[in-house]
């Protein structure tokens, strides 16, 4: 079996005519659709002069073009996601800290990115979503082109991301192909996926956690993802339950709670559709000691594995050998993994 140790290997693992991308009403992107939309978009930056060593910038909201945008640049760039809601000063120190070759931005009015990238004569890329493609299909502004396959060596960094820099300056984090892979090999198992999973991506796409905890360990597993536009909605989210019927989700505390808010509203509105009782998997991201999260997340009839949230740099790194265990409830408790069965 060939090794995996980038993220294009990973994206040519498994079954080019299984589901990769969804989306609520959209067709599903399969892998071998997804493949070739990250060559095209190899041979787009090529033409603007961006190598292997370059840093890109993507600002997008959460969908299921963020998703295939990131894997595409990560395959022939540097991926540096930024976060939509940034101001024009901190896209400022971002985009200047990053030395950003290009930057990856939806079409649509201006925003604070475009015009630091103006300013600081950062080529700009327009992405241009193809609602009548499979989920995740778009164009850009440079004209697709041929550049071959995608193979990146293992030692180049796919992904920056910055500290979030509540004690300092936010600072760098670089992670290789190899970082990454190992991360997305080591949740995969962790979390016991196999291809007929699905990931109900809520988390933002400018996170190691929406990233690699829940994108990029599906795809290394050969599972599939399902990305709502614009994100995280308590409003939406059972309807995407009944859509999408999802095997995992991924969230912090505050999303369960909102979660089981709106849930126990809609029992109690008598006109609202009741949500049919899905076997979901969930995952929580908690602090480190935070015992009273842990204990006002009671999810009935669901399991739950708990991982304690670190850093930019270690989130999403499980360190708990028994987490393929915990999911089908064999351990009870160990140091940073614990599983609940409410």
């Amino acid at each position: 079996m060939t090794e995996i140790t980038t993220v294009a290997d990973l994206l040519r693992r498994g079954d080019a005519k299984a589901e990769a991308i969804g989306a609520p009403g959209r067709t599903p992107m399969t892998r071998g659709e997804l493949m070739a939309l990250v060559d095209k978009v190899g041979g787009a930056l090529r033409s603007v002069g961006v190598g292997a060593e370059d840093a890109v910038g993507i600002v997008m909201p959460n969908g299921p073009e963020n998703a295939a945008a990131f894997v595409s640049v990560a395959c022939w760039a540097t991926a540096a996601p930024l976060n939509p809601g940034y101001r024009e000063d901190e896209f400022d120190f971002y985009l200047g800290d990053l030395e950003a070759k290009a930057l990856i931005i939806q079409a649509g009015p201006d925003a604070p990115a475009r015009a630091v990238a103006a300013k600081r004569g950062i080529r700009v890329i327009e992405l241009i979503p193809n609602e009548s493609g499979p989920a995740g299909a778009f164009d850009l502004s440079v004209p697709f082109a041929a550049a071959g396959s995608a193979h990146p060596s293992p030692q180049h960094v796919a992904l920056v991301l910055h500290t979030s820099g509540t004690t300092s300056r936010p600072k760098i984090v670089p992670l290789r192909h190899s970082n990454l892979v190992a991360s997305a090999k080591h949740i995969s198992a962790t979390l016991a996926l196999t291809p007929s999973d699905r990931s109900l991506v809520i988390m933002p796409l400018f996170h190691i956690h929406g990233l690699i905890g829940a994108l990029s360990s599906s795809l290394y597993a050969g599972a599939s993802v399902f990305c709502p536009p614009g994100g995280f909605n308590a409003l939406k989210f059972f309807g995407w339950l009944d859509e999408a019927k999802p095997t995992w989700y991924s969230a912090v505390p505050t999303m369960h709670q909102t979660v089981l808010s709106r849930g126990r509203a809609q029992r109690r509105d008598p006109r609202a559709k009741q949500a049919a009782l899905h076997p979901v998997f969930v995952l929580v991201a908690a602090a480190a000691g935070d015992e009273a999260a842990r204990g006002h997340i009671p999810l009935p009839g669901r399991r739950i594995l708990w991982h304690d949230r670190g850093d930019t740099s270690d989130d999403q790194q499980p360190a708990a050998a028994f987490g393929a265990q915990a999911r089908h409830g064999r351990h009870r408790r160990r140091s940073r993994c614990r599983d609940h069965g409410q």
